[in-house]
């Protein structure tokens, strides 16, 4: 007897999906929102009500693309899990700096509360800030800081 249906192509799941899926589910879950909605895509992660936007990961993920998507996903469900709108827009300073300086430390606050709370946590927020720092070529700014230093020193101690 012959059935009249054809089989199904069997599609290949990409390899980073059950680990995209994972990831959403603890992002919604350290966020305390199971209606947070998590996105990957090739723009720049971020996060505007409920929604949370990752980098797209890639077919074959390394351990370290997957570590700094962690570390990204638990820090913006650190924010919405600690942070207060209403309490930061009220506390916040005025100037530009001032602001910019406020809104780190406060990013900082939430993240050290994940941080201490969860060791896992700890480890992925690492990858992401080791990734960031990287990225941001502190090297070359270290590098100009140590020759003013030393044109400085040189003034102060009369080597022109």
């Amino acid at each position: 007897m012959s059935s009249n249906s054809k089989a199904k192509p069997q599609t290949r799941e990409n390899a980073a999906e059950p680990f995209k899926r994972a990831l959403s589910g603890c992002v919604r879950s350290i966020a305390g929102d199971a209606e947070l909605e998590v996105a990957f895509a090739n723009e720049r992660p971020g996060m505007a009500g409920e929604r949370i936007r990752l980098p797209e990961l890639s077919k074959r993920p390394t351990r370290h693309e997957l570590a700094v998507a962690r570390g990204l996903g638990d820090s913006m469900a650190l924010r919405k899990a600690c942070h207060n709108d209403r309490i930061h827009a009220t506390m916040s300073p005025q100037g530009a700096d001032a602001r910019a300086i406020f809104d780190a430390v406060e990013q900082a606050r939430v993240e050290a509360i994940g941080a201490i709370r969860m060791p896992g946590v700890a480890d992925n927020l690492s990858s992401m800030l080791e990734e960031k720092y990287a990225k941001a070529n502190f090297g070359a700014i270290e590098a100009q800081s140590m020759r003013r230093s030393k044109r400085r020193w040189r003034c102060w101690c009369g080597r022109n």
